[in-house]
């Protein structure tokens, strides 16, 4: 596989979206000292529960593009916050890892809305491994959003009257896998646990009014605590894996924002699943 072959499909999946499900897509057994791996996918974000409710109440409460009283502010506060932290839709998945040595490995990871960096250690047999790490995210501001009164494409992957592209945050995960690999590694499969933590803070822009040009910036602050099990499987013809993988789980969030009439509170929790598929290749051994 030529070198502009192989960043080809990165570029095409930069343009999908920033859906906020960010699976690992990476076995227990860690990389062999020096070998990197590099690839690309798309994951989806799923919703259900309370935090779903909210969200479709929240773009509810617009279809007449205003809100009216204190309870529908409420109400499309809740849905704002659990759309922002959640983040259901479609994003490209474009990472890559190294093996440290001594059962060691590092990897970065970008998704569109957040970069993750992690580092992990791993207790490996032959066939058998079970490997604890830590990541770190950043999740990252997008100016270029849409204006609240100018949204485009699919009106219900977004909520009416809000723009967060100025917000911004950081986030850290524990991933505790075990896993198990067939003789050169052609198959393997992973289960675990992982819990993490998110906040997000910075200026949204905002249109409740009436009138369509009545915006104004407020203060966004929001955070979110998850606990998701992992299952994942891969399929290696040397140099190529195909890695497949679902985290599912809870998720508990709350936040506020600050109008120019006082501070709104919002608070959500439910299940998500993020399904991830990745192309994988090895460039080095």
């Amino acid at each position: 596989m030529s070198f502009g072959r192989a960043l080809w499909l990165p570029a095409a999946l930069a343009v999908i979206g920033c859906g906020g499900g960010t699976p690992l897509l990476h076995p227990a057994h860690p990389l062999p000292r020096e070998r990197v791996n590099m690839g690309a996918g798309v994951s989806t974000q799923l919703v259900s529960g309370d935090a779903s409710r909210r969200i479709d109440a929240a773009r509810q409460t617009m279809t007449d593009g205003a809100v009216s009283s204190n309870d529908e502010r409420a109400s499309w506060v809740g849905g704002a916050l659990a759309y922002s932290l959640l983040a259901p839709g479609l994003a490209p998945w474009v990472g890559a890892r190294v093996g440290l040595g001594h059962s060691a490995e590092a990897g970065m990871t970008y998704t569109a809305r957040a970069v993750r960096l992690d580092g992990r250690y791993a207790l490996e047999g032959d066939s058998v491994a079970a490997s604890a790490g830590l990541g770190a995210s950043g999740v990252l501001a997008r100016p270029s959003s849409d204006p609240p009164g100018e949204a485009r494409g699919d009106r219900q992957e977004r909520i009416p009257g809000l723009d967060i592209g100025g917000v911004s945050g950081f986030g850290f995960d524990v991933p505790l896998l075990v896993g198990w690999r067939s003789r050169g590694s052609v198959l393997q499969s992973w289960l675990g646990a992982r819990g993490g933590f998110e906040r997000l803070r910075g200026t949204a822009v905002v249109r409740i009014a009436l009138e369509p040009s009545q915006q104004e910036d407020a203060r966004f602050e929001a955070e979110r605590w998850y606990a998701l099990g992992v299952l994942g499987v891969g399929l290696t013809l040397h140099p190529v894996t195909i890695a497949l993988e679902l985290d599912a789980g809870y998720q508990k969030g709350s936040g506020m924002l600050m109008l120019k009439d006082g501070r709104t509170d919002g608070q959500f929790d439910g299940v998500t699943l993020a399904p991830g598929l990745a192309v994988i290749l090895s460039l080095w051994k």
